[in-house]
């Protein structure tokens, strides 16, 4: 099965310049069931996209066109002052975030008594790298996940993730770290990464006839109770490759990501235009510095390979923003239901 569009984007890589496109979502499940003469477009969302990152003015809306939610995004991301509403207008929940890990409630008022954190953090904390320059994610219990969303995402090698696709640094970097035996990688066609490639098998790999043409990684979006904000992390990174003998892609291995965050860290970053607080190769995936689109929702449970949607992108690209969209969606209406619910605990 070819790719060779991707080939194609490779060959022909967009401008330096920064790409800003507005993107206005109407509510599509819901336009047939319009009366009669209705010509009203219901807008769902509008966004702004930079360089393919939702990065920008964000807005949400009610079917009634009443506004649902307010703020800015960066890399998909919260940023800064964000206002959920209830239908009615009146406001829910005003945040203000300093990092993606850390944002501050300032409506509706703390309580003097009862479980704060249930509000959010009040304190701008620095990020916390251990000694290899890592991010430290915060600790995370099973019985904490109140929603999960398991996805796959293509992220290709093309002029968006220069950064980390640029003279080839990022396979560089994994595959020194495999060929030194320090890095463990696991069989392609197991997503759950339990069977590991051997040395020899390490050593038959040929990389003459290959071109990379980006990662494939799977992600775990899920809303932590009390963190109570919506967490993406990564689970495990495939690179993919042409192979230019057999005119066909090639998928070498899974890698992972928790046990390659060292090496990916070990890689200091000084490019410019890049956010203060991106330091290395590492900080890339941990702020979502990157241009990619999910190809697949799936369990944790799935094994195999799935299909690749990434194919046709006209098909593909609708429902993949569906899905990036409902998980934004998903976090900021929690942010509403257990802020009104803990509230209503206090008076």
């Amino acid at each position: 099965m070819t790719y060779n569009w991707i080939v194609t984007m490779l060959l022909f890589p967009l401008s330096t310049g920064a790409q800003i496109e507005q993107r206005s979502v109407p509510y599509e499940e819901l336009l047939n069931e319009r009366e009669a003469g209705d010509t009203t477009t219901h807008i769902h969302f509008q966004f702004q996209l930079q360089d393919g990152r939702m990065s920008g003015p964000f807005a949400a809306y009610y079917w009634s066109g009443q506004t649902k939610a307010i703020g800015i995004l960066e890399n998909g991301q919260p940023k800064g002052e964000w206002k959920v509403f209830y239908e009615d207008g009146r406001l829910a929940i005003k945040r203000f975030y300093h990092h993606p890990a850390e944002f501050e409630t300032i409506f509706p008022p703390l309580p003097k008594k009862g479980p704060a954190n249930l509000f959010g953090r009040n304190t701008n904390q620095p990020f916390k790298r251990d000694s290899s320059g890592v991010i430290q994610f915060r600790p995370l219990r099973e019985t904490d996940l109140y929603w999960e969303q398991w996805v796959r995402r293509w992220i290709p090698a093309t002029e968006q993730n220069r950064v980390m696709f640029e003279n080839n640094l990022i396979w560089n970097t994994i595959w020194a770290a495999v060929r030194s035996d320090e890095l463990p990688v696991y069989s392609a066609i197991e997503s759950k990464m339990k069977t590991r490639l051997s040395k020899e098998d390490i050593q038959a790999i040929q990389q003459e006839p290959l071109q990379l043409l980006g990662l494939e990684t799977k992600e775990a979006h899920f809303f932590s109770k009390s963190g109570m904000s919506m967490e993406a992390r990564f689970i495990g990174l495939r690179p993919v490759f042409w192979d230019k003998i057999k005119q066909d892609t090639v998928r070498l291995f899974w890698i992972y990501y928790p046990q390659a965050r060292k090496f990916l860290a070990s890689v200091k970053l000084n490019q410019p235009g890049l956010p203060a607080e991106i330091q290395s190769l590492d900080d890339v995936f941990y702020f979502r510095h990157f241009s990619g689109t999910i190809y697949q929702k799936h369990t944790v449970y799935d094994q195999g390979s799935p299909t690749y949607y990434f194919e046709d992108r006209t098909i593909f690209s609708p429902e993949a923003e569906r899905i990036e969209l409902g998980i934004l969606e998903t976090d900021f209406e929690f942010w509403a239901h257990f802020n009104a619910k803990a509230y209503k605990k206090q008076k």
